[in-house]
Order: structure tokens, then sequence, then C-alpha cells
């Protein structure tokens, strides 16, 4: 999970954060500190890769559908 954790070098009272798959070179001694990079989209949002594969599907399909009717 995302977040701000006890430094895993052991440095006293500093927090690293792990984005989910990797720590960051980023410390903070405050762990309500917002994530570093500003901010990030929350874990999940965005389209989903399927959503993302059926957009340019869509755009084809309405597209011959436009020239077929337009040829009618």
């Amino acid at each position: 999970m995302p977040g701000w954790y006890p430094d895993p070098a052991g440095t006293a009272n500093r927090f690293r954060y792990w984005d989910g798959r990797a720590w960051s070179h980023d410390t903070t001694g405050n762990p309500a500190d917002p994530p570093p990079g500003g901010s990030l989209p929350a874990p999940g949002s965005g389209p989903s890769p399927r959503r993302r594969r059926l957009g340019p599907v869509i755009v084809a399909i309405v597209a011959v559908l436009v020239l077929t009717l337009t040829g009618v």
C-alpha cells in the first residue's frame, strides 16, 4: 500500500515513501506529508487497461457507421 513508512535504513524519526513497488529517495519527518513529486493519482484511478483498448475500437465503429450512412 503506497504511503510513508518508517525509514527502512533505520534513520530515527524519518519516514520514506513506498509507492507500492519501490522505496523513493525522499524522506520526511512528518508522515502526514503529501506523496513526493506533487499530487499523484490515487491508486486505481483512471481508465482501466480494458477501457483504454476499447476507445479506439469504438471510434472506428462510429466512423464506419457514419461513412456507411453517408453513402446510403
